[in-house]
C-alpha cells in the first residue's frame, strides 16, 4: 500500500474507473491519477486561493470552469464525471470526456 502525494492538497473522495482514479480535492480541484498513483491531470483547478475550500462563495462569483470545494464525484457509464461541490447554493458539474485523435 502506498500514498499518493503528488499534486494533492486536501483529498476527500476517490472514484476508480478502468484503471483511472478521479480524486475530489476540497481545496478547489479534481485530479486524475493512473493505477500506480501517477498524476495525470488537474481539472478545474481554482487559481484563487480565497475561493478554495469554502461553502459561502456565491455561484455568481466562481470563475467559470473552476471548482471551489469538490466533495464527491461519480463516473457515468459513458465516461462523464459528475462532481458535487460543498457549497451553500450547491453545485453539480458534469465533465464530458473529449475525443482524442
Amino acid at each position: 500500500l502506498g500514498a499518493w502525494r503528488e499534486g494533492v492538497r486536501r483529498p476527500c473522495f476517490v472514484q476508480p474507473r478502468e484503471g483511472l482514479y478521479a480524486m475530489a480535492d476540497i481545496d478547489g480541484k479534481v485530479s486524475l491519477f493512473d493505477a500506480a498513483g501517477a498524476l495525470l491531470a488537474h481539472l478545474g483547478e481554482n487559481p484563487d486561493p480565497d475561493q478554495r475550500d469554502r461553502a459561502d462563495v456565491p455561484l455568481a462569483e466562481i470563475t467559470p470552469a473552476c471548482f471551489v470545494s469538490p466533495h464527491g464525484l461519480a463516473w457515468a457509464p459513458d465516461g462523464s464525471l459528475y462532481v458535487v461541490e460543498w457549497l451553500e447554493e450547491g453545485r453539480v458539474t458534469k465533465l464530458v470526456p473529449s475525443s482524442r485523435p
